[in-house]
């Protein structure tokens, strides 16, 4: 079986990641093409896409952001790495793609120093909280409303200086 391979994001992956956020995404949390596009194009963001058997599976959007970490809100503003989106195509999950884009998310905010890494993630979607749990994400608040003003999204974030346990464990 061929290795799954993490590259950087090229503008002939559009439609391939376009089409995948579709699949893993029920519209209203999907992005539209104009979305999507803004966060792959945008100067500060960084983009990972995973390929197996010269078939992307996944991608992974981030970028870098100051504000106070929630673990800490008295503590000054600080760098965090935020993650805009992890799609895993549904016939590739639990093959450890999503595992590998994770450990690309860590080592790109080593790279920038960041002190976390924060996400959202539907309050109803258990098996990405699972997922980012495993990764010791902890819930540190709640947006009413976030996805479509209807579905509630939790506020997620990683610690990575003086976190207990070794980055991607």
């Amino acid at each position: 079986m061929e290795a799954l391979a993490l590259r950087a994001y090229a503008p002939a992956d559009f439609e391939a990641l376009h089409a995948l956020d579709q699949a893993c995404f029920p519209p209203g949390i999907a992005y539209s093409r104009a979305e999507l596009r803004s966060f792959l194009e945008h100067p500060s963001s960084s983009t990972a896409v995973a390929r197996l058997r010269s078939t992307v599976v996944g991608f992974a959007i981030v970028r870098p952001v100051r504000r106070r970490t929630m673990a800490l809100p008295l503590a000054p503003v600080c760098a965090m790495m935020h993650v805009l989106t992890i799609d895993v195509d549904p016939g590739a999950r639990r093959q450890g793609v999503g595992g590998a884009l994770m450990r690309w998310i860590f080592e790109r905010a080593a790279q920038a120093r960041s002190q976390a890494v924060v996400l959202e993630v539907a309050s109803d979607n258990s098996v990405a909280q699972s997922f980012y749990q495993s990764f010791g994400f902890v819930v540190t608040g709640t947006v009413p409303g976030y996805y479509n003003g209807v579905t509630d999204a939790l506020q997620l974030e990683r610690q990575l200086r003086g976190a207990a346990g070794p980055i991607g464990s």
